[in-house]
């Protein structure tokens, strides 16, 4: 069976990552797996990379594209970020779908759409089905799925009503253009609907959505190397190589996006500030640092996976403060590491952070929760922490290991 993913990265951040992972493991299952990326390049099962050259826009299209960039993107501050607006050209696609074709060795039976915004619009993925007579699945790997634009709706319901007032902005033409990116999904949308979605907050949303009313809906939690992400072994011999004092408790929390209000950061402050005691080291991995905190602080910077591995087995807890996520996929890391998690009730924590058993899952934005929730897994008895590790890991092999994926896909592609 050949299958082919659609995404705009490749080589770095969350959604390459769990592109790459998909691809590779497929690979190994005996799959013909392609990725196309961007309408840029092809990259094979052998790991071969074709380069496909870059199609011409016709001049009618590159007029409406000019006269979007003109009046829209270039007045700022009309948009509100942290609905995080990444797709607000979706009608206009830069690329030809016969290109991509002549590229590929082989018309694929499968198409998997993954993160694809400023590549694979709906009418894109709809030609290309149609030329292959190919099945389509679309992950959703975040809810722009749903709207004319936006990632996360927080409490916007619009895209329920067709995005006929987008919060995201106060132009009254970007509302439109909102809106016409609505209505293109709505007409060119694939007629058989597959998503495959990773947790019930996603999926929820789904159900509301009526781009994808009775659509196939299959649960799939994003898989975590669960060789490299494992408990530790000798957790003093990590505190050791991260300089840290054998008799100091480890709560570790990533800090790369310090000025996005989705990321919880300034939440975490507060809570942090909360919390008075002097047996415990905070581990922060990430480019941003924190500012105005304690000096029991240890900043990693930006770390390879190895060492983020590392820096989970050396934690007796993690924090993520995070109030509007599709993960995030560090909740999974930690809790695949053996490591209890303190979460808001959101994204994937609310399938996998639980109270009592894997962690403390915390009301929803409130930093004396979170604070409260941190307090409570560190004054827990060693034993208690231990057999909670256990759990940790034991829920996550059972629920988003490499051998579940192998048996979601197989299951899910052979149907």
């Amino acid at each position: 069976m050949t299958i082919l993913h659609l995404t705009t990265l490749w080589s770095s951040g969350g959604a390459a990552d769990y592109t790459r992972n998909i691809h590779n493991n497929m690979i190994a299952d005996g799959y013909r797996s392609y990725v196309a990326v961007a309408g840029r390049k092809v990259v094979t099962p052998e790991g071969r990379e074709i380069c496909i050259k870059r199609t011409k826009i016709p001049v009618w299209e590159k007029i409406k594209r000019d006269v979007h960039e003109k009046f829209i993107e270039r007045r700022p501050p009309t948009i509100y970020y942290k609905y995080v607006g990444h797709s607000l050209k979706e009608r206009y696609c830069e690329y030809n779908v016969k290109d991509l074709l002549k590229a590929m060795p082989e018309n694929p039976d499968i198409i998997i759409v993954h993160w694809t915004s400023y590549f694979a619009n709906a009418k894109y993925v709809r030609d290309l089905q149609r030329l292959t007579g190919a099945k389509v699945y679309y992950i959703m790997i975040d809810e722009a799925i749903l709207s004319g634009g936006c990632h996360y709706p927080w409490d916007c319901e619009g895209y329920q009503h067709g995005c006929k007032n987008c919060k995201m902005t106060n132009s009254r033409i970007l509302k439109k253009f909102i809106r016409w990116n609505y209505l293109h999904k709505k007409r060119y949308l694939v007629d058989e609907k597959n998503v495959i979605a990773p947790t019930e907050f996603d999926i929820a949303r789904l159900k509301k959505s009526p781009l994808w009313k009775g659509c196939s809906i299959y649960k799939f939690i994003e898989v975590i190397d669960d060789d490299l992400f494992c408990p530790a072994k000798n957790k003093s011999e990590l505190k050791k190589m991260f300089n840290i004092p054998g008799n100091k408790k480890v709560v570790f929390f990533g800090c790369s996006f310090l000025n996005e209000t989705r990321k919880g950061m300034s939440v975490l402050i507060n809570a942090l500030m909360k919390i008075k005691r002097d047996d415990i080291i905070y581990l922060v991995a990430g480019a941003n640092t924190l500012p105005n905190l304690p000096n029991n602080f240890l900043h990693l910077g930006k770390v390879d996976m190895p060492t983020l591995a590392k820096a989970y087995q050396t934690a007796d807890i993690y924090v993520c403060p995070s109030l509007e996520d599709s993960g995030p996929q560090m909740i999974n890391m930690a809790i695949m590491s053996g490591v209890p998690t303190v979460a808001f009730e959101m994204g994937v924590a609310l399938d996998i952070v639980i109270t009592g058993k894997t962690g403390y899952r915390a009301k929803w934005n409130d930093a004396d929760d979170l604070a409260y929730g941190i307090n409570f897994l560190l004054d827990l008895p060693t034993d208690q922490l231990d057999e909670m590790s256990k759990a940790c890991r034991a829920l996550a092999m059972n629920t988003f290991s490499k051998q579940c994926q192998h048996d979601f896909f197989n299951k899910l592609l052979q149907n």
